[in-house]
């Protein structure tokens, strides 16, 4: 006679087997293929140098997740140029004191990158698109820890670009294969 226990452990031994079957089937792959990080890519890619402060700390991110963390590749068969654009949007004003005065208390900066991945050596475009990224930080009244922390909000913006930007590209270039060239 099988007793309560004994019941319950084959239902958990069944469900947990039931589960493993589930698993197995299942047929879905990783974005980013089998090797590498999340953010690897399987084809070097140079990016093109981006104005600006922002555009400095935005190529840097770019190459080093594209890359896997190493240097620009010298002899990459993709070009990413990026078009950046920076904006800073302050909101909650509230009036100070004797009502005389309006201070902001909150800043946030948008970066809108339109790229553009090319085939060097024929020219042809294999992905655009825009992406958008935001950052938050508190305004103060003292002008170094303003500037400070706008610069530390403008960072956290271009990494947070760099992801999606590479994100996107991953995705178009998952099932890309690279034009055969024939010799003759």
């Amino acid at each position: 006679m099988w007793s309560y226990d004994r019941v319950q452990s084959a239902i958990r031994i069944a469900l947990g087997a039931l589960g493993l079957m589930v698993l197995a089937a299942c047929t879905a792959q990783p974005l980013y293929g089998t090797g590498g990080g999340v953010t690897t890519n399987r084809l070097p890619i140079e990016v093109s140098t981006i104005s600006g402060r922002a555009g400095f700390m935005l190529r840097d991110e770019l190459v080093f997740l594209i890359n896997g963390g190493r240097s620009q590749p010298v002899a990459a068969p993709f070009r990413l140029d990026v078009d950046l654009r920076k904006r800073v949007r302050t909101s909650n004003t509230a009036p100070v004191a004797d009502g005389e005065i309006s201070r902001t208390f909150a800043g946030q900066v948008e970066l809108r990158g339109t790229y553009k991945l090319t085939i060097i050596e024929t020219g042809e475009i294999v992905a655009t698109g825009e992406r958008r990224a935001f950052a938050q930080y508190d305004r103060s009244t003292q002008l170094y820890a303003l500037r400070s922390a706008e610069e530390d909000a403008e960072e956290d913006a271009a990494r947070e670009l760099a992801r999606i930007i590479v994100l996107a590209l991953n995705a178009k270039l998952k099932n890309y294969a690279p034009p055969q060239v024939l010799a003759k």
